[in-house]
């Protein structure tokens, strides 16, 4: 997560809410990190209201319409930024999935900051 601050500080507030969700659901540890957990978490991680899933009234709707727009606006934008790259896309039953462009932080030259 912290290739996120260090790589990417010139995102939208948005834009770094995300990469910093997507950034922690993805593997430690791995030569390419990826993001495959849908939607839903991004919406949360972007503060939109998001109804029960049982919930089918039409406010209930519009509020799932509001919060995929937002996603898919927020989304765009950190592909635009090269932030990341789609590697499938979504469909019914199956999540999309991201390439994270993140590298490897040396934690090194922090020194006793780095925990």
């Amino acid at each position: 997560m912290e290739a996120v601050y260090e790589q990417w500080p010139h995102l939208t507030h948005a834009e770094h809410r995300v990469l910093v969700r997507m950034a922690l659901v993805a593997p430690d540890k791995v030569r390419t990190p990826a993001y495959w957990a849908g939607w839903k978490l991004l919406a949360f991680a972007l503060g939109c209201d998001m109804p029960a899933e049982y919930d089918e009234t039409p406010e209930a709707e519009r509020l799932r319409t509001n919060a995929k727009r937002s996603v898919a606006r927020v989304v765009s934008g950190l592909e635009a930024a090269g932030a990341i790259e789609r590697v499938r896309r979504g469909r019914l039953g199956v999540q999309a999935e991201y390439r994270l462009n993140l590298r490897p932080v040396d934690k090194s030259r922090y020194g006793d900051l780095a925990g």
